[in-house]
């Protein structure tokens, strides 16, 4: 229960943890209580995976939640195989010794596309041993020297742009300013080049017009001139050490893939694996938006659980129909299908009992299509 900060009413809120199968499909779901932690959820899913699957020939892939010392040591006492993105405060803050290890040698081009580099190596977390495979793609670093070039960009103004409007009494003074700025200016992109010139104003000291043969004083101060100039190549070397994202597991290493990747892995199929993972994604993603659960009003708390329960059996089928479609190779998705089918209508005449379509040809022949491929019996469909 939380209260909505729009209108300090009182909004039950649930979480719903789900886990699919290698094809996608929704094989478990499971509603929580909007507080419950998420190691709470997943230790709930791997209890009840380790009694459904072998867990011996199984593997979990997950973000980075499920990577945390009781939920690694809970898996491999069930015997479960794991992916999981390293979290930052992983076993001590490995990872930042992982991503230096990277920085500081040679990734190995990896064949899961053109530019990709992939690490690969073992380190010891509370007594254990697990591996890590570290990856940098080449999409992070083009996007990382677009980020150093407009975050430095705003921080060097931000330092540098009060010299536009700020003298010195002397050129010390101003040389002093200067560095002490640059001190500020670290990791950046930027390359700043400065130089000190005079200004000189004159001024008679009062108001109004000077006085006969009155000769201004004349004022010396000092200007710090700066500009900036974007270093790409350096902005790739920033970039890469922000680019590396590292990857968790306890799948052995192999040179080549044994049949089920829980006996061994190359480093490259471990990133696959989790790479897959957005089949998770795309299950909520059809949950809240293909489902439209967001325009769904309850009238009573108590109906909420079977509404996700119906909820997640569509996600299920929907899941299942586009697997099924794939194999059969039919280029589109049960979802696609049944948006563009919404205005075709079987008619049964009550009399003869034959049966026919009203709408679109191409849509009729594309059900009958779909059903077959289904597996649907169309001569029952209204009988």
């Amino acid at each position: 229960m939380v209260r909505h900060p729009k209108d300090s009413r009182d909004r039950l809120v649930y979480s719903l943890l789900s886990v699919t199968d290698e094809n996608g499909i929704v094989c478990y779901e499971r509603p929580y209580d909007g507080a419950a932690a998420d190691s709470e959820m997943d230790r709930g899913a791997i209890g009840f995976l380790s009694e459904k699957v072998d867990p011996s020939a199984t593997t979990l892939v997950a973000d980075c939640k499920i990577a945390t010392a009781p939920l690694v040591d809970l898996m491999t006492s069930r015997g479960f195989g794991f992916v999981a993105k390293c979290p930052e405060n992983f076993g001590g803050k490995i990872r930042e010794d992982i991503v230096y290890s990277v920085s500081t040698g040679i990734m190995d081009p990896s064949s899961v596309r053109d530019g990709w580099g992939i690490y690969d190596t073992d380190a010891e977390v509370d007594g254990r041993m697990l591996r890590f495979v570290a990856y940098r793609t080449s999409d992070d670093i083009e996007a990382g020297i677009e980020y150093h070039r407009e975050q430095d960009l705003k921080e060097s103004q931000a330092i540098f742009g009060r010299f536009q409007s700020r003298l010195f009494n002397c050129g010390e003074d101003a040389r002093r300013g200067i560095l002490e700025a640059l001190k500020e200016n670290t990791d950046s992109a930027y390359d700043v080049k400065w130089s000190i010139s005079r200004v000189e104003s004159r001024s008679y000291g009062h108001r109004g017009r000077p006085r006969k043969g009155e000769e201004p004083s004349v004022r010396t101060e000092y200007r710090v001139d700066v500009s900036l100039e974007f270093d790409e190549e350096r902005a790739k070397e920033l970039s890469k050490d922000r680019s590396v994202r590292v990857l968790v597991t306890n799948l052995p290493r192999a040179n080549e893939d044994e049949e089920n990747i829980r006996f061994g892995a190359a480093a490259d199929t471990v990133l696959l694996t989790y790479l897959g993972q957005y089949h998770i994604e795309h299950a909520f993603r059809l949950m809240k938006d293909g489902m439209s659960m967001k325009c769904v009003y309850i009238q009573k708390p108590s109906r909420e659980d079977s509404m996700m329960f119906v909820i997640s059996l569509a996600t299920m089928l929907t899941d299942l129909a586009d697997h099924v479609l794939k194999r059969e190779g039919i280029d589109t998705t049960f979802t696609d299908f049944v948006k563009r089918s919404v205005s075709l209508i079987l008619e049964r005449d009550p009399v003869t009992g034959s049966e026919h379509f009203m709408g679109p040809t191409i849509l009729a022949d594309e059900f009958m299509v779909i059903a077959e491929a289904l597996g649907i019996d169309t001569d029952r469909l209204m009988g």
